[in-house]
C-alpha cells in the first residue's frame, strides 16, 4: 500500500504520468504479478493474504492487509477515474482540430 501511495503523491506533485505506471504496478503485486506468481487478495473472500513466504503465499487474511489492499484499490481507482475524464477532452480537441483542417 505504502508504494501504491506514495507514487499517487508523486504524480499529485509532479503530473508526471511515469508516476502512475509505478503506481499501477505497485497496485498489481497484490494481483499476482508478484515473486509468487499468486494473488493475494482474494475476490471470493474479499480479502487480502498477509504476504509472500518463501515459496507461498501466508494465507491469513487480517484486517491490515485487506485495509491495505483496498486502500490501493481506492487510489487507483480514483487516478483511473481522473485519466478517464481527461481522455473525453484530449479528443474532443483532437477532433475538433481534425475537423477543422478538413473543412478549410
Amino acid at each position: 500500500m505504502a508504494m501504491v501511495l506514495l507514487y499517487q503523491q508523486a504524480y499529485a506533485v509532479s503530473n508526471e504520468r511515469h508516476h502512475l505506471e509505478k503506481m499501477y504496478t505497485a497496485y498489481r503485486w497484490f494481483l499476482g504479478e508478484n515473486s509468487l506468481r499468486v494473488p493475494l487478495y482474494d475476490s471470493e473472500t474479499h480479502g487480502c493474504c498477509d504476504g509472500l513466504q518463501q515459496g507461498s503465499v501466508n494465507r491469513n487474511q487480517g484486517a491490515e492487509s485487506t485495509l491495505a489492499y483496498l486502500i490501493s484499490h481506492l487510489a487507483v481507482l480514483k487516478e483511473a477515474e481522473v485519466l478517464r475524464q481527461e481522455k473525453p477532452l484530449q479528443t474532443t480537441l483532437i477532433t475538433a482540430s481534425v475537423l477543422s483542417s478538413k473543412i478549410s
